[in-house]
């Protein structure tokens, strides 16, 4: 025995059988329940709300407890418990209830005392392996399967090819957009469910070169297929920014970055490295049940409206004592319609209603209200408690996360945006002098640092220009958003090594036996056992091994071909070394598991783009090239291993056979790579493009803080800007800070265990808002949003939540992204301008529209004409 947090803990399922059959309430399944057939323990388990399950749920689980006598839900708890006891999606009490049940001696000794806890516990245990411990994964996710459903059909092939074309090109523009609209998933398979209806109708029922164009009605798995393939290709490539940065006049100019062949293989070679980093970590990232993957949800809940739209649904409570029948399918287009109207105001006639910029409009022109109150984008704050009337505009779409996202994000951006105040208004680092939260590079006189006055052709620095320059200088927000992003980098590897201790171990163990398996096959030995008892607990996993499995070794090939394609570009095009290719498999193996296990529990999606860029500017000392090749090649590959671990674990949900999605994924991204690619120096050529004054907000705002890192990184260097005696060597603190948070959550975890606030902190996601560099105005309307969806509707009326939230979501963001497509092309891009009116102004007052150092910062301009050092004495 040992002590475990003031319970004695005990441990051997030979004593639980011993003592319930000493007892005398046992039946032939260890069941200490045989006496109290009469009392009613489903009642009092759903009264108590231990187990957010439904009626029905119950019901079906009741009709198998003789599958889970009480040893043996013993064993599945106890597993469940070293993997989730720092799960922050488990209720904090049903932990709890699971410690007590495998850890009190009480229990062991006397189990007819807690006959509630042991049905509970039975209950639990047989909902987590026959189904999912996690309701929102229950309401879209079914745990059956029929395998003899067709799925790489014709049907697929076309209207996913046709749809990855026509999305990538719409996407890639409109990322150039602020605010942006994406064609996402879900309007590709609102879309595609006709087409893929009429060719099952129109197509000949005829086999032609053993391809049997028309094998049966339009299905799930066929249906969800397309949308995978389409939301590849719609995914533009990681190497769009980097292009525009080193190929456009107002940034490096750099005419060798138009070239076709360039642009191509370097893009195709991030993707496909991502992809094929994606299938090595499956067992990290895509098997284990904790892994929920937030976004697909709701993916899969349009899936099923549209294909069970047929089915009969019942009547359920829902808020306010009402009563609904309505069905998904009838839910989503109510939605749809209603606010596919709406969005004409906020997205055209009345665009105020996105930046609802009231509070600085009390008093524009006074400088300290719109830095603390705006919206706009770089002026200000964003403390306003009622910011916008646009579900679009919200940074956190409310819906999709659990509390304890929103509560963790929440209190880590307040806490920084409070910083950033005390910055500004004490002038630190000069910051008094500029924008309080804008993410650009600025020069001693508060204008736009002009990269190319101290740069030679290929973005190495020229000391002489730049000592008679100026050193760059960032806003108050961009300097906590450093201290964030190197917290988060050391904060990232220290997290997972005291919460996924189990988790990993679990994955490496089951990809060593994978290997050891390889080995024997080549051998020509015994492979031994094939069933990987590692997640044999998760019925998503077990359906699944009715497919073949694809090998780790294609996988392999391809991260490697496509390692070896990317140095030749970098040879072929630029003189950077290839080698800085190899950044990708060295990060990516390093990064992509604790951050893809951040984003699948979490949904909250970090970056490896300043470690990347730390590395990249310490080793290649004001080579801006150099630079921005190690965070291309260190960083992207791994965002796009999340992206296609996101689609593996959609397909694991909605059992598509592996294979299948292997060469779906190959083609999505082969496909979204050529047609983006060929339009990218179109979009560089438009007038105005990536400016304040660019025609329908074609701003670049990203590519102008990707701008900004590559100064700071690449033409400045890492030593000159945070090296010893620089003026941001203090931001430096982030990387013990990233150590020492994780550390310190943790310690007060396990000493204060019954602590919900504390199990509920997660530290990973404090220290990521701090990097984010965003405004509170975006991110609180999705609380109060999620306030009402998981608190009080899940928790009140559970059957009610899981038939509408997720297919809500999906019809609110295919509203928004089909009417601000179908208002860009028809209206806004013809230039058929909406009058001028309050609600729709050419610009917007003072020093909100009009930001400028006289009238609105805090500290002015000396009358010398700059501020900091004077030329010639530069750091």
């Amino acid at each position: 025995m040992a002590e475990k947090d003031g319970i004695t803990e005990t441990k051997g399922n030979d004593l639980w059988v011993e003592n319930l059959a000493e007892n005398h309430d046992v039946d032939d399944h260890g069941d200490p329940l045989k006496k109290a057939e009469d009392a009613d323990l489903g009642a009092n388990l759903m009264a108590s709300g231990h187990v957010q399950i439904t009626q029905a749920e119950l019901e079906e689980l009741e009709s198998k407890l003789p599958e889970m006598p009480a040893e043996e839900a013993r064993k599945v708890l106890d597993e469940i418990y070293t993997v989730h006891q720092h799960d922050p999606r488990y209720d904090p009490q049903t932990l709890e209830r699971i410690r007590m049940f495998l850890f009190d001696p009480e229990i062991l000794a006397n189990p007819e005392l807690y006959k509630e806890l042991i049905f509970e516990m039975r209950i639990f245990a047989l909902l987590t392996t026959t189904s999912s411990a996690y309701p929102e994964v229950r309401a879209v996710a079914t745990n059956t399967d029929d395998p003899t459903l067709p799925t790489l059909t014709i049907r697929v092939w076309i209207i996913g090819t046709f749809f990855s074309a026509i999305g990538c090109v719409i996407n890639s523009i409109f990322s150039l957009r602020y605010p942006s609209v994406a064609i996402g998933q879900n309007v590709v398979q609102l879309i595609a469910y006709p087409c893929g209806l009429a060719m099952a109708k129109w197509l000949p029922k005829k086999t032609i070169l053993g391809v049997n164009l028309n094998p049966g009605p339009f299905n799930k798995k066929e249906h969800m297929l397309i949308v995978i393939m389409s939301g590849l290709g719609m995914s533009w490539p990681p190497l769009q920014h980097l292009v525009f940065v080193q190929a456009m006049p107002q940034y490096y100019n750099m005419e060798w970055a138009r070239k076709p062949g360039y642009q191509f293989l370097g893009s195709l070679g991030t993707n496909m490295i991502g992809f094929g980093f994606a299938g090595l970590t499956r067992r990290f990232l895509v098997y284990p049940s904790y892994c929920v993957w937030p976004f697909s949800l709701s993916t899969i809940a349009l899936n099923n409206a549209l294909h069970d739209h047929g089915s009969k649904s019942s009547y359920i409570p829902g808020p306010f004592g009402t009563r609904w029948k309505a069905s998904m399918y009838k839910c989503f287009w109510v939605v749809f319609i209603a606010y596919f109207v709406y969005y004409f105001f906020p997205g055209y006639m009345f665009p105020n209603l996105t930046i609802f910029d009231w509070m600085s409009w009390i008093k524009p022109t006074n400088g300290k209200l719109v830095a603390i109150t705006s919206l706009n984008f770089g002026v200000g704050l964003g403390f306003n408690p009622f910011p916008t009337f646009d579900y679009n505009y919200l940074a956190n779409p409310g819906g999709y996360y659990p509390m304890f996202v929103h509560y963790n994000f929440l209190a880590g951006l307040t806490v920084a945006l409070l910083l950033s105040i005390i910055f500004y208004y004490r002038n630190a680092w000069n910051t008094g002098y500029l924008m309080i939260a804008s993410p650009s590079t600025f020069d001693n006189k508060g204008n736009s640092y002009k990269v190319t006055s101290v740069t030679d052709s290929m973005g190495r620095i020229i000391e002489e220009k730049y000592q008679q320059y100026s050193e760059p200088y960032m806003s108050a927000t961009r300097i906590v958003s450093f201290i964030g992003s190197f917290a988060y980098t050391t904060g990232t590897l220290t997290h997972t090594l005291l919460y996924n201790r189990h988790e990993l171990k679990m994955g490496w163990g089951s990809l060593w036996k994978d290997f050891k398996r390889f080995v024997c096959r080549i051998r020509g030995q015994d492979v031994g056992e094939e069933d990987d008892v590692h997640f044999g607990d998760d019925i998503h996993y077990r359906l699944m091994q009715a497919y073949p499995e694809v090998p780790e070794w294609w996988f392999t090939i391809v991260a490697v071909v496509f390692m070896i394609l990317s140095m030749v570009c970098l040879g072929v095009y630029t003189d950077v070394n290839p080698a800085v290719v190899l950044m990708a498999p060295a990060m990516t193996i390093i990064f992509v598991i604790p951050i893809g296990i951040v984003t699948a529990v979490s949904g909250i999606e970090p970056s490896l783009n300043t470690i990347a860029e730390i590395i990249g500017g310490a080793a290649a000392g004001g080579d801006t090239m150099t630079v921005q090749f190690f965070r291309m090649f260190g960083s992207e590959p791994a965002y796009h291993a999340l992206i296609y671990s996101n689609d593996l674990k959609l397909s694991h949900y909605v059992k598509i056979p592996p294979r299948d999605m292997f060469w779906v994924q190959m083609w999505g991204g082969l496909i979204g790579t050529m047609v983006t690619v060929g339009q990218w120096n179109w979009l560089m050529d438009l007038p105005g493009v990536c400016t304040p004054d660019a025609p329908f907000r074609l701003i670049c705002p990203g590519i102008q803080g990707d701008f900004s890192n590559f100064v700071f990184w690449g033409t400045l260097g890492a030593k000159r800007m945070f090296g010893p005696g620089s003026k941001y060597s203090i931001l430096l603190i982030g990387f013990p800070l990233g150590v020492a948070i994780p550390i310190i959550i943790f310690l007060l975890k396990k000493k204060f265990k019954k602590s919900e606030i504390l199990q509920s902190c997660h530290p990973l996601l404090l220290i990521l808002s701090f990097a984010w560099g965003g405004h509170w105005g975006a991110y609180i309307p999705g609380i109060f949003i999620n306030l009402f969806s998981w608190n009080y509707l899940k928790r009140n009326y559970l059957e009610f939540w899981t038939r509408y939230n997720y297919v809500t979501l999906a019809a609110l963001g295919g509203a928004i992204s089909i009417n601000a497509l179908l208002v860009f092309w028809a209206l806004v891009f013809p230039n058929i301008a909406f009058p001028t009116w309050w609600g729709n102004p050419d610009a917007q007052p003072g020093c909100i529209g009009g930001w400028n150092n006289a009238d609105c910062a805090p500290f002015k301009i000396p009358d010398i004409g700059y501020f900091g050092p004077a030329p010639g004495n530069l750091n």
